[in-house]
């Protein structure tokens, strides 16, 4: 008993140096990993990409949904009369454009319906813009394409963000996607037929907008995996750790806006986070929404020529809506800095524009709790005017609410404008000099052979998201 005691702990003791050293090999790769995960050292970053491809296999494809909010009290047949309705004088006072994306304006688009549809002034559709996303892929690459899922199909999984229309007809679309990360996903120059001139997959997103110049537009986009760390004495330790730590480690979206040629080429950029983190207001990162999209840039305009009256603002300059901090700045236009950064009484707010002067609107979100206003600011006085709704609206249109979406268009003159409320299928154009409203835009459509929209669709007409109405080229500009 006592030998075959000794002679097991004398085979434990020869056995210690190897135990001890496979103890230290798994200390060690233990250690190493959590270094390797805390500081981001490679592999880290290829398998959290590896992990997010994978967890955008497994989603659900997100279908109609996505667009589509309800059937209308309306029949098929009827859905084509009813997407305008005019106020004044029986006609509008310039060809517009309405938004479309798959599926709608089937009645024009035969197969994936209309990308846009250009209304005259009379309010008949004069041209149909089709939706081929399926093509868009092919086209001229401008920008080397980033990275997409397995299996991402351009058909099945984006869709149109926002639009614009060039003098001669074209139109310059930033693309969205489902079920895949970043939600952004490029932007596509379309010919009158629909046919893609160029295509760049550098995450643009949002609505596009075009500048004084020819064809030049301003495109907002993002960034990923950019560097936190010039910025470490602008915000606490903390904030910008968990900054660091958003989207699977790739940190939070730097959102900038991309000025493009007609060619699609880019011929600056202007970093939005930078430059805020870059100024006096990095603190108002600390009330973001959320602290992986700090911002959430949704628009981008240039100031005109009659740009002045108040202190940072100049003709030229870059005025961009910055969601997620329920903000707007000015940067510089030619070196991107922040000249001006305001907040006010509007919330969530998208598409600021300048108008004229010190003056800008805004489709004001949430600033007045659950009705979504078309707002004015002076930044000569500091004035807000909310001019849509207003006490002359019709009844039914006076609570509109459209929560995260919406866009404003100016009218060439600058005495109109036309507000989506994305998230109501609706549009109005109003006189901005007293609110009067002046026509009504609905995003109705036959989807009676769709067959994915069920039985109901034979019955009555689909109402989807209003992106945007945007006032086009009259024929005699083009």
């Amino acid at each position: 008993m006592l030998r075959s005691s000794l002679s097991g702990s004398r085979r434990v003791c020869s056995a210690a140096p190897i135990l001890a050293f496979v103890a230290a090999l798994v200390l060690t790769g233990f250690l190493g990993g959590v270094l390797v995960g805390y500081k981001r050292y490679f592999p880290t970053q290829t398998l959290l990409d590896a992990r997010k491809t994978v967890a955008q296999l497994a989603a659900p494809s997100i279908e109609s949904a996505e667009r589509f909010i309800a059937f209308a009290d309306v029949s098929p047949e009827d859905s084509l009369d009813r997407r305008i309705e005019i106020y004044a004088d029986g006609s509008i006072a310039d060809p517009v454009l309405a938004h479309g994306g798959r599926w709608t304006f089937a009645d024009l688009c035969p197969g994936d319906g209309c990308i846009a549809v250009e209304y005259a002034r009379g309010g008949q559709p004069v041209r149909p813009y089709p939706f081929r996303p399926g093509e868009f892929e092919s086209a001229r690459v401008v920008a080397e394409p980033r990275e997409t899922p397995i299996g991402f199909s351009s058909t099945e999984h984006s869709h149109i963000g926002g639009l614009t229309p060039y003098p001669n007809g074209d139109l310059l679309a930033t693309l969205h996607t489902w079920s895949a990360f970043p939600y952004a996903f490029g932007a596509v120059r379309v010919d009158r037929d629909g046919e893609p001139v160029w295509f760049r997959n550098d995450y643009s997103h949002h609505w596009p907008s075009l500048t004084g110049a020819s064809d030049e537009a301003l495109v907002p986009a993002l960034r990923l995996n950019g560097d936190l760390r010039p910025y470490e004495a602008r915000l606490s330790p903390e904030f910008l750790e968990r900054m660091e730590r958003c989207f699977n480690g790739q940190g939070p979206y730097f959102d900038v806006v991309n000025v493009l040629d007609g060619e699609g080429r880019v011929l600056r950029e202007m970093p939005v986070l930078e430059a805020i983190l870059d100024s006096p207001y990095a603190s108002s990162l600390l009330h973001t929404t959320n602290v992986c999209d700090p911002v959430h840039l949704n628009f981008a305009h240039q100031l005109g020529p009659d740009a002045g009256g108040a202190e940072g603002i100049a003709p030229g300059d870059v005025v961009v809506s910055l969601r997620n901090v329920s903000a707007f700045a000015v940067l510089d236009g030619d070196d991107g800095s922040l000249k001006r950064f305001e907040r006010g009484g509007f919330a969530q707010q998208h598409a600021v524009r300048h108008l004229s002067g010190a003056r800008f609107l805004m489709m004001d979100n949430q600033g007045a709790g659950n009705v979504s206003r078309l707002l004015m600011v002076d930044l000569a006085d500091g004035q807000e005017t909310a001019i849509f709704p207003n006490e002359r609206a019709p009844e039914r249109l006076r609570n509109l609410f459209t929560g995260l979406r919406g866009h404003v268009d100016v009218s060439k003159d600058r005495r109109r404008a036309i507000v989506a409320y994305s998230d109501e299928g609706v549009a109005v154009e109003v006189r901005l000099s007293d609110g009067e409203v002046l026509a009504v835009f609905r995003s109705l459509h036959d989807v009676s052979d769709i067959e994915r929209f069920g039985e109901e669709r034979t019955e009555k007409a689909a109402l989807f998201r209003m992106m945007g109405v945007y006032y086009a080229p009259s024929q005699d500009e083009e």
